[in-house]
């Protein structure tokens, strides 16, 4: 009996790059922002469900306790947020268009918010503007645990005006994202958190 190659099954099962990933899925037609997101009504947060007004927070490589205030997205299965079946679930920030091109030369930016239009940066998610919301981007590098009581609070309490809720063709870019960025083999290039 021959041996399998566990490369060519790697391969075979799964993209070994980034781009190879998001090439696999660029032909679900995810490019039309208004499949992205709505405003609703539903108190209960589902994953990728983003309320304009929440708090996170994180302890920084010195070790000090640093907080951020804004919109964030709920990372973790909707299931795994509701208040009393688990402690904590994961929130990520989103952080402005801005924030991002802030970080590189003017004559860079244009190619850069190219790059973050079209979903290639690994450990972000493009999010366009809608109605209020801004231009922005879910960063996954950025993900804390918050307590699901806390989570639960924050979606409820926000008026619908002020949550979004990704199309389910959205949810299944987000979902992807999420997983390749959780899964695949670590390159400082995809990792690089903005503002750090």
């Amino acid at each position: 009996m021959e041996s399998a190659d566990p490369e060519a099954v790697v391969e075979e099962f799964r993209p070994m790059a980034p781009k190879d990933f998001l090439e696999s899925i660029r032909g679900l037609e995810f490019r039309n922002p208004k499949w992205l997101y709505a405003a609703i009504d539903d108190p209960d947060p589902y994953q990728g469900d983003i309320a304009k007004d929440g708090d996170l927070s994180y302890v920084d490589r010195t070790g000090a306790p640093r907080g951020y205030h804004g919109a964030v997205a709920l990372a973790s299965h909707g299931c795994d947020a509701v208040p009393g079946r688990n402690q904590v679930a994961t929130l990520v920030p989103v952080f402005s268009a801005e924030r991002y091109l802030a970080e590189f030369p003017e004559a860079d930016r244009a190619q850069r918010l190219g790059e973050l239009r079209s979903n290639r940066l690994t450990s972000l998610f493009y999010l366009p503007a809608v109605d209020t919301f801004p231009e922005s981007y879910i960063d996954f590098a950025w993900a804390a645990a918050i307590s699901t009581y806390r989570i639960a609070t924050m979606f409820s309490s926000a008026p619908a005006s002020d949550r979004l809720r990704l199309s389910r063709k959205g949810w299944y870019l987000f979902a992807a994202k999420l997983a390749h960025h959780v899964a695949h083999e670590k390159r400082l290039a995809d990792y690089k958190r903005a503002g750090s």
